[in-house]
């Protein structure tokens, strides 16, 4: 018990330490380590809401899975679509 109570106050110390050296670059990386965070997490969300629609549409009908990709308009998308009309062939 000793021993996590000791190590909590070093990495307090440690991180007091480095918000005295360092009072503008500690803050700044936290915010750049947050946004890599949600950017990194952008498209796996986009592919399982992509995976979502052509899991509930058929093959016979993607033109209309084609269009519900298109409301996506990143570059994302386009690969997708590409990917779509060569698995599935010319609708």
């Amino acid at each position: 018990m000793k021993n996590n109570q000791n190590s909590g106050a070093v990495v307090r110390r440690l991180l007091r330490t480095i918000r005295e050296f360092y009072p503008v670059m500690l803050p700044l990386t936290l915010v750049c380590i947050v946004v890599n965070a949600v950017v990194s997490s952008l498209p796996s969300i986009f592919m399982q809401n992509i995976i979502a629609i052509v899991d509930v549409e058929s093959s016979q009908h993607l033109n209309d899975i084609i269009e519900r990709v298109r409301r996506y308009d990143n570059i994302l998308s386009t690969r997708t679509r590409l990917i779509l009309k060569e698995h599935f062939g010319e609708a």
